[in-house]
This record gives structure tokens, C-alpha cells and sequence, in this order.
């Protein structure tokens, strides 16, 4: 049986990535072909994207446990499923992401709740900020520093 969302809000829109949806439908496609394999055994009432090897539901803990071992074999080394999460956060705002929408893209209740999680990752913005208001922004000047304050010296980033 799926179980319910953890909030009213975790229900959103996801924008994938053309390069994402391509390997979506290789992935239906798989499953298409699994489906036919096994006939009457399959169960797939609610057109899962993700299933067990009958057509069904991925039991939560095997899948939690599933995603180290399927990194692995991808070539990416051992990650779970919360090391990816954040690791989508920290890239999404090393593209200068807006804050907003990682926030939205993550399913949090707000943005606060980004920024707490994600927020050491934003100080590349204060430093472009700084080199906009100063003019550091041309090609060949100096880049901004941020000021350490418990040291009392710039230091470079």
C-alpha cells in the first residue's frame, strides 16, 4: 500500500531536464517489456515509476537501502538518497539556482528550511555581490575578498 504524503505541499510540479525525461522513457519502455514478460503476475494499479520486479510498489526501507548499491554500479561511488538530495541542492545553487526555486524543486515547507540546510553553500553569492558593487565584475581586476571578522584581515576566497 503507498502511504501518504508527508504534506499538503509535498505535491508539486517537477521540471525535468530533456536528457532526464529521454532516460524516463528508455525506463518505461524497460518496464513495458518486463510487464509483458511476466503477464498476469504484474500489478501496476498505480503506474509507478519506480516498481518491484512485479509490477508494484518498492517497499521504502529495500529502496533507501537499494540506492548506495545502484550508485555504485552508475560509477558514482556510495551516495544515499539524502547525500543526493543535498548534493542536488548544492549544485542546483552553484548555477546560481535561485534560492526559491531549490527550495520548491526539494519539496520544503519554505525556504527557510533551504537556506538552513543549504545555506553555507551561498556565500560565492555575497562575494559576486561585493564584486558587482565595487566593480571587480570587469575581466582582469581583482576579484571581492570576504572579511573575516574574528580575525579582523581580508581573506581571500
Amino acid at each position: 500500500m503507498l502511504r501518504d504524503l508527508k504534506s499538503v505541499g509535498s505535491r508539486r510540479v517537477l521540471y525535468l531536464s530533456e536528457p532526464l525525461v529521454v532516460q524516463l522513457e528508455r525506463h518505461r519502455d524497460r518496464q513495458e517489456a518486463e510487464r509483458r514478460a511476466v503477464r498476469a503476475r504484474w500489478h501496476d494499479e498505480e503506474r509507478l515509476v519506480f516498481r518491484n520486479a512485479g509490477g508494484g510498489p518498492v517497499d521504502v526501507d529495500n529502496f533507501g537501502q537499494s540506492v548506495p548499491r545502484i550508485c555504485k554500479a552508475a560509477g558514482l561511488g556510495h551516495w544515499s538518497i539524502h547525500e543526493l538530495r543535498h548534493s542536488c541542492a548544492s549544485l542546483l545553487l552553484a548555477q546560481d539556482v535561485p534560492l526559491e526555486v531549490v527550495s520548491e524543486q526539494l519539496g520544503h515547507s519554505s525556504i527557510r528550511v533551504t537556506k538552513d540546510v543549504s545555506g553555507h553553500l551561498l556565500p560565492s553569492s555575497k562575494i559576486k555581490a561585493a564584486g558587482y558593487k565595487i566593480g571587480y565584475k570587469r575581466p582582469g581586476r581583482r576579484p571581492a575578498r570576504r572579511f573575516d571578522q574574528r580575525v579582523g584581515a581580508p581573506r581571500g576566497i
